[in-house]
C-alpha cells in the first residue's frame, strides 16, 4: 500500500516522523502531496504529543452527525470523542494548511427524522462525517448531495450511481460480520441464530448476512426485536429451540444489551458474537453484570494493535497511549473509527482544498491513498467502500473495558 501517513510509505526511507513529512512526497496519485502535508503531519504529532505552529487562517468547518442520544448512543458518543480528539490534535499541530478545524456537531438521535434535521443543518458544508445508524444516514443523504460524505456506517454500501459523493470508511458486512459466519463454518456450526431489529437497520443487516451464510455453508435462524426492546428472552429461547450453534447480534446499542442479558438469564453457552458497532467500552459497561466467557466482537478496525504490521502497530500503540494519558479513557473501536475518519477528512481537505468544490473532493478520494494511523486507505469503485482495513475477531470482557485477540477453542475456531 502507498500513501500519506504518519510514516509515509514512498520511495523515501522510513526515518523520523518529521523528516519523512518534510522530505518525502510528490503530487502524484497515491503519494504525499505538499498540499496535504500539514494534515498528515498532525497524525504524527497526535501520537507523540508534540506541538507545531499556531493556525492563523479562517477555520475549516466539518459537519459531524452522530447518534449522541437514543439506542445507539454507545456507538455515537465515542465516535464523536474520536473525531473531536483528532480535531484537537490537528489544531494543536497547526491545523490543516494553517487553518483550524471546527466541528459542527449534530445529534441524529438514531432516527430518520434526526438524520433529516442534521442534513438540513450541515448541507452547506463541503465535508460531512456521518457516523449514525442506517436509518438516519439514509434519510440524510438525499439532502447532502452537495457535500463530500464520509460515512462510518458499515451497513451503508452506497452504489456509485446513487450516492457518488458518499464514501464508506468501514469495510462491508461481508468483510466484518461475515468473519463470524466463516468462524461458524470452521467450527462445524450448521445453524447460526441472528437477532436483528425490525427496522431498516435490521433489514439491511439480515439481507447481507443471508448472502454470507450461503457463501459459508451455514443456515440462519432469524429473530426480530423492536428497537425499544428491553427483554429478548423469548427470541433467544426460540433460537435455542432452533439448535443455533452460535448467536450473532446484528444490531447495536440497547437492543444488543437486551440480548446479552437474555443470553445470561437463559444460561446459554454457545458463542455470542456482536457486530462491530458494539465493540466499545460504553457497551461493555452497559452489560458489565453479564460475566460471559463466550462473548466476541468483529470490529472493522484494529482495536488490538498487534493485528497490524509495523510500522502501524507501533503507531497505533502510541496513539492509544496518548489518548489514555490525555483523556483518562481507553481508545475503543468506535473512538478509533471516529479518529481515523477525521484523519481521512483532513487528508482530503488538505490535499484537494477546502473550497475546491465537490467534484475535486470526490476525485481526490478516488485517486489517492489517504493517510490514517491504520495505514493508507483507498476507495475503489463501484461501491466507494474503503480498501485497506482487515477486520479481526476479538474476545470481549463485560465490565473490564478490554478487548483481546480471539483465542480459538475446541467449540469455536475464531
Amino acid at each position: 500500500m502507498r500513501g500519506r501517513s504518519r510514516l509515509v510509505l514512498t520511495g523515501c526511507a522510513v526515518v523520523a516522523m518529521a523528516v519523512v513529512l518534510a522530505a518525502c512526497g510528490s503530487s502524484s496519485s497515491g503519494s504525499a502531496s505538499s498540499a496535504s502535508r500539514s494534515s498528515a503531519g498532525s497524525a504524527s504529532r497526535a501520537a507523540t504529543g508534540t506541538a507545531s505552529r499556531a493556525a492563523t487562517g479562517s477555520p475549516y468547518q466539518i459537519g459531524v452527525m452522530a447518534d449522541l442520544t437514543g439506542p445507539a448512543a454507545t456507538l455515537g458518543v465515542p465516535q464523536m470523542a474520536g473525531i473531536t480528539f483528532w480535531a484537537d490534535q490537528t489544531n494543536a499541530s497547526g491545523g490543516i494548511n494553517g487553518h483550524r478545524v471546527t466541528l459542527v456537531r449534530c445529534d441524529s438521535q438514531g432516527t430518520a427524522q434526526g438524520g433529516v434535521a442534521c442534513a438540513a443543518r450541515l448541507a452547506s458544508l463541503p465535508v460531512v462525517v456521518a457516523t449514525s445508524l442506517i436509518a438516519p444516514d439514509e434519510a440524510a443523504l438525499p439532502s447532502l448531495t452537495g457535500s463530500l460524505v464520509l460515512a462510518t456506517t458499515p451497513l451503508l454500501v452506497p452504489a456509485r450511481a446513487a450516492h457518488p459523493n458518499t464514501f464508506q470508511t468501514e469495510p462491508t458486512i461481508a468483510q466484518s460480520d461475515g468473519l463470524a459466519l466463516a468462524a461458524a463454518h470452521r467450527s462445524g456450526i450448521h445453524t447460526v441464530g441472528v437477532v436483528a431489529t425490525d427496522d431498516a437497520t435490521g433489514t439491511v443487516a439480515v439481507k447481507a448476512l443471508q448472502s454470507e451464510a450461503a457463501a459459508n455453508g451455514v443456515t440462519l435462524a432469524v429473530q426480530y426485536v423492536p428497537e425499544s426492546v428491553t427483554s429478548a428472552t423469548v427470541q433467544l429461547a426460540q433460537l435455542q429451540a432452533d439448535h443455533a450453534g452460535m448467536i450473532f447480534v446484528a444490531t447495536p446499542g440497547s437492543p444488543a444489551a437486551a440480548v446479552v442479558q437474555a443470553y445470561k438469564s437463559l444460561g446459554l453457552q454457545v458463542p455470542l458474537v456482536l457486530t462491530s458497532a458494539d465493540v466499545t467500552d460504553a457497551f461493555l459497561q452497559s452489560v458489565r453484570s453479564a460475566d460471559l466467557s463466550s462473548l466476541y466482537g468483529v470490529p472493522a478496525a484494529a482495536v488490538v494493535p498487534g493485528s497490524l504490521p509495523e510500522p502501524y502497530r507501533s503507531i497505533l500503540q502510541r496513539l492509544f497511549s496518548t489518548y489514555q494519558n490525555q483523556t483518562g479513557k481507553a481508545m475503543d473501536y468506535a473512538t478509533l473509527l471516529g479518529y481515523y475518519t477525521g484523519q481521512l477528512a483532513g487528508d482530503v481537505i488538505g490535499g484537494a482544498g477546502y473550497h475546491a468544490g465537490l467534484p475535486a473532493l470526490e476525485k481526490y478520494v478516488e485517486t489517492h491513498h489517504l493517510a490514517t494511523d491504520l495505514g493508507p486507505l483507498s476507495f475503489p469503485g463501484p461501491t466507494n467502500v474503503e480498501s485497506g482495513i482487515s477486520p479481526v475477531v476479538v474476545q470481549m470482557a463485560p465490565g473490564k473495558t478490554s478487548f483481546e485477540p480471539c483465542r480459538p477453542t475446541a467449540s469455536f475456531r475464531c
